[in-house]
């Protein structure tokens, strides 16, 4: 199995929590960093103060049999980083979105939750409880309906008094079949999937902006490479990178505190995932309770992305420095001063 996650930041020792932005000029520097990467690494105390280290070198991979890794380690007080922290967990019913409002349990956190099954996530809830939660709090709805969506998030708000972290996790029911010309698959799969995740962050950014927040978007290898048998569902997915990746340009220029992190996931051991492969797709699926902490790490971290997968070439091949050459270049050629002063 294979996990990074990437600190595009270097800070300075004694900085307090959250990070700034870089500004544009240094972007070009902090975001180049898939092919080498500056040597720097956020460390968070239980009281929450960073320090970092910033030696220039280029990553490596550490191998051992059977796990290929290179990612920034938490230290040993590191679920203290999120204790009392106000999350939202949307799709938290079952899989991923489960165990990561399990492991926010676990850590402190007030967690807010919310999928469609009402019963479902009441066990969710009752159990974050027993893990340790500060609060829990259930909302149920379908991500089909923008309002809902828009007003669950003010309603979560209220709940506990704020937002720190949203992370955007819930996804429509799909399956594994050639496209067939269903532009109703195609348009739900495009609402659900994409807009929803929109419509919530856009919801959720004043009060992100107040708490210095983060937005975490699971995504899939689906959203940054050709797949056969999932056409709609990558249709979204790469609409998410596209739109978030845009809109975390746009913080950066602006000096928005507001991180984004875009998590592209593999194939995971979800009991959805397991029944839509059956018999399609023969590979080894990662453990979702490890792929549900590292997405969590890495949006606490404020990596810029997370890769999660069981290949050794996912982020080496799908970790584009090209393409942040292309950016940093076309950056220098907009004039944003309007913008920055409005």
């Amino acid at each position: 199995m294979r996990f990074r996650t990437r600190n595009p930041f270097s800070l300075p020792s004694g900085s307090s929590w959250p990070p700034t932005f870089p500004s544009p000029s240094s972007y070009f520097c902090s975001t180049l960093g898939r092919a080498c990467i500056t040597g720097s690494y956020t460390v968070l105390s239980a009281s929450g103060a960073v320090g970092s280290s910033s030696s220039p070198r280029c990553h490596g991979v550490k191998s051992t049999p059977g796990l290929n890794t290179t990612h920034f380690r938490l230290p040993h007080g590191a679920p203290e980083m999120l204790q009392g922290k106000k999350v939202i967990v949307t799709g938290a019913s079952k899989g991923i979105g489960e165990q990561m409002a399990y492991h926010l349990a676990k850590m402190g956190a007030h967690v807010v939750v919310t999928a469609r099954s009402k019963e479902t996530l009441k066990k969710v809830v009752s159990h974050c409880l027993e893990l340790g939660a500060a609060s829990a709090h259930y909302i149920a709805g379908s991500m089909e309906n923008m309002t809902f969506a828009e007003q669950f998030v003010a309603q979560a708000g209220k709940l506990m008094g704020g937002l720190d972290m949203l992370i955007l996790n819930h996804i429509t029911n799909t399956s594994m079949n050639l496209f067939s010309g269903d532009i109703h698959l195609v348009r739900r799969s495009m609402e659900v999937n994409f807009l929803s995740y929109v419509v919530l962050s856009v919801a959720a950014l004043p009060m992100l902006k107040q708490s210095n927040g983060s937005i975490v978007v699971v995504s899939s290898k689906a959203g940054k490479m050709a797949s056969p048998l999932v056409a709609p569902y990558s249709a979204s997915k790469f609409a998410l990178d596209g739109f978030f990746s845009s809109v975390r340009m746009e913080h950066s220029v602006t000096k928005v505190n507001v991180s984004i992190t875009l998590c592209i996931l593999g194939l995971i051991n979800t009991d959805t995932a397991m029944k839509a492969v059956s018999g399609i797709i023969n590979i080894d699926a990662s453990p979702k309770e490890e792929c549900a902490l590292e997405i969590i790490k890495g949006g606490a971290l404020r990596q810029e992305e997370v890769y999660y997968d069981n290949s050794v070439w996912t982020d080496l091949l799908l970790g584009n420095p090209g393409r942040k050459i292309l950016e940093f270049l076309s950056l220098r050629s907009y004039s944003l001063d309007k913008f920055i002063n409005n």
